[in-house]
């Protein structure tokens, strides 16, 4: 049996602008990714937290709230790249941490299955790899 959440719920978590229409849509897409495998493993209570917060996690992300990493090596050639479908991604928000800390069955990576990752080098070179 599904374990909704709803608009409401997200809100008592996260403030945003957004209209209660796209926040449905927020709730409609943790659900289809990662629903089944959080309402199998998990209590009513602790599925609707774990969704609330991915949920709030997703909003936090596409609200501005950005993670932008860069590298340089030795040579000074340098890699830049941006994810919210990382393992640091979630980390990024406390909405992030908080499913990381609470879904000990990783039904969160489910969120980031068939993504790809762009990374942009200084040569001007980009690639495009599917994990």
């Amino acid at each position: 049996m599904n374990k909704l959440i709803s608009v409401c719920d997200v809100k008592e978590i996260y403030s945003t602008e957004k209209s209660d229409r796209i926040i449905s849509a927020y709730i409609d897409v943790v659900q289809e990714k990662m629903g089944d495998c959080v309402d199998a493993a998990y209590s009513r209570s602790l599925a609707l937290i774990i969704k609330a917060n991915m949920v709030a996690h997703l909003l936090a992300k596409s609200d501005g709230q950005r993670v932008v990493s860069s590298v340089t090596a030795p040579n000074g050639a340098s890699t830049s790249f941006e994810s919210s479908e990382t393992r640091d991604g979630m980390y990024s928000t406390q909405y992030g941490r908080t499913v990381l800390d609470l879904d000990t069955s990783d039904c969160w990576t489910a969120m980031i299955a068939n993504q790809a990752v762009l990374f942009t080098f200084d040569d001007g070179v980009e690639s495009i790899y599917d994990y």
